[in-house]
């Protein structure tokens, strides 16, 4: 099935699309910080121990910005473009443990909107789950259990089936904004 035109997607999902070049903008600049303070061990010490271990080098960001999206039916997610590119900054996202750092650095607005269209992903430790525990975002103590989910290297990533692709593709305007120039279905 071919993508849907963006006036076509329901309300909510034009609103996605329109805002994600934004929100990328911001979860770059907002783990830039998280880079600078791992670096300068600010951070608690279990979390500063977690991060140095998984956290990857931070990548650039590029000065255009092509995203990927994929949906089916009132559903739309970010596959790629920007961090959302990288499985262990979706993990990083995600992450409980850094909830209240992104509330704080994204406004919780925007890291709400981002949680909702990056997939899930989580960092693959393999030490024993406590008894009674279970795994943020899976309902699951076994990640043998859980449904839908793909081992890359390291990570977890969650795996969803779309019935649609598209491109969106951002640029700054002449005033500096990040806006959308175009959104074309793929193959």
């Amino acid at each position: 099935m071919p993508a849907p035109l963006l006036a076509d997607l329901p309300a909510t999902s034009q609103d996605a699309v329109a805002s994600t070049g934004y929100r990328l903008a911001r979860w770059q600049s907002a783990r830039e910080v998280l880079a600078h303070r791992v670096a300068k061990k600010r951070l608690p010490e279990a979390l500063q121990a977690f991060l140095e271990k998984w956290m990857p080098k931070l990548e650039t960001a590029a000065e255009g910005l092509e995203v990927r999206f994929e949906g089916r039916d009132d559903e739309i997610w970010l596959v790629e473009g920007g961090l959302a590119s990288f499985a262990a900054e979706r993990a990083l996202l995600h992450l409980p443990a850094l909830r209240s750092f992104w509330m704080q650095e994204l406004r919780l607005a925007h890291f709400e909107a981002l949680k909702q269209i990056v997939p899930q992903a989580w960092f693959a430790d393999e030490s024993v789950i406590p008894p009674g525990a279970v795994i943020a975002g899976l309902g699951t103590a076994d990640w043998s259990k859980a449904r839908n989910l793909v081992r890359q290297e390291n990570l977890f990533l969650r795996l969803k089936e779309a019935s649609w692709t598209a491109k969106a593709v951002f640029h700054r305007d002449a005033k500096g904004q990040i806006v959308l120039r175009d959104w074309q279905a793929m193959p």
